[in-house]
């Protein structure tokens, strides 16, 4: 068979395997795989083994695929190419009693055997829904043909889990047998925060406040964490779900309320990171006791927060008419919506201007 990879010969070969290095990118703190969590600073994107992502070794890998092509050998062998049939078997510690988000919450080995030689690259952990549908829970790097760790990404629920080879270059995929498994729910926390910008620059003034003033640029947060988070008067709870494990962070919706009235709607749903928000609150001026009702998925039980009081004061011409605003940028994106500056329109130079 003619080789797919060039790393006994370099003259026959289809690909030039790249083995080292990886295809990690900078990026900003606190964004989505970067390795900074400070959020003034700067890192590379991780998978999530906290690696840089993603390295290339021997074989087949996600940073690199096959390697570089060898053209004039694809062409020649073009008819020639197969592939080594290969068997995936996976044994899962446990089936039952697992809890979600849990440190027990399930050991995995798996092993890939060709029909000859050693099995390189990656091998995937994937789930089969009651639904049909399937969905990737987690991926391990073969060592010497197999893999043996513990996964924490199983989300609720009763479903099916398999070890899926994406194959070499010269062994091909496989797939293991399905094994049922069953994780409980875990518990859930809700927060509300409230952050106050500054009208002219769109900096962040309070990242938490109790306060506004009609018409200030403010938002009403709500994040939903697992059971270890706690309360921040200054910002988000500690840790936010994507600081433990974005894969596995709360879905559904939230109810917002305000002295027992839904607040704009009233529901929200919650992004991948756990969290929802009002970004144009129209409370108009008085006190209010804002909670938030987390509804609850297979993977986490509702939950509600504690009540944050909030008192919007009054500005100096609420009634005053004002013109559409340009969207400036903040540190929380695009405020889609016009700001009355206390309740006045504001003069510059003749011109009649709004802040958002």
């Amino acid at each position: 068979m003619q080789r797919l990879d060039c790393r006994a010969d370099r003259n026959t070969c289809i690909y030039y395997d790249v083995t080292k290095s990886n295809n990690s990118v900078p990026c900003s703190g606190q964004s989505t795989n970067c390795s900074s969590t400070v959020k003034s600073g700067v890192g590379i994107l991780v998978d999530s083994k906290n690696n840089p992502a993603w390295t290339a070794v021997a074989g087949y890998d996600t940073a690199t695929g096959l390697g570089s092509v060898n053209v004039a050998n694809l062409v020649t062998n073009w008819g020639t190419a197969n592939s080594v049939p290969t068997a995936t078997t996976m044994t899962v510690s446990k089936q039952t009693g697992i809890v979600h988000g849990t440190s027990e919450n399930v050991s995995v080995s798996i092993t890939v055997t060709p029909a000859s030689g050693t099995a390189a690259g990656d091998v995937a952990l994937m789930a089969k829904l009651p639904s049909g549908a399937t969905l990737g829970l987690d991926q391990f790097i073969l060592a010497n043909g197999s893999f043996s760790g513990t996964t924490q990404n199983l989300p609720g629920g009763t479903y099916q889990v398999y070890a899926h080879y994406a194959g070499d270059g010269v062994n091909a995929p496989s797939d293991s047998s399905p094994t049922t498994v069953t994780v409980t729910q875990e518990s859930s926390k809700t927060f509300i925060v409230v952050p106050l910008y500054d009208a002219s620059t769109g900096a962040l003034l309070n990242g938490n406040t109790s306060s506004v003033t009609y018409g200030s640029p403010y938002r009403i947060r709500v994040y939903v964490t697992n059971n270890s988070s706690t309360a921040n008067p200054s910002g988000p709870p500690t840790p936010t779900c994507d600081q433990v494990n974005e894969i596995t962070c709360p879905t559904g919706t939230v109810l917002l309320t305000g002295n027992g009235a839904g607040i704009d709607g009233g529901t929200y749903p919650l992004n991948n990171v756990g969290y929802t928000r009002d970004v144009n609150p129209t409370l108009t001026a008085g006190t209010y006791s804002l909670a938030a009702q987390y509804c609850g998925d297979s993977s986490y039980t509702g939950s509600t927060s504690p009540t944050s009081a909030l008192t919007v004061n009054a500005g100096c011409d609420a009634d005053l008419a004002f013109e559409p605003a340009t969207a400036i940028y903040g540190n929380d994106g695009v405020w889609p919506w016009g700001h009355r500056n206390n309740g006045c329109v504001r003069s510059n130079a003749g011109l009649q201007r709004n802040f958002l």
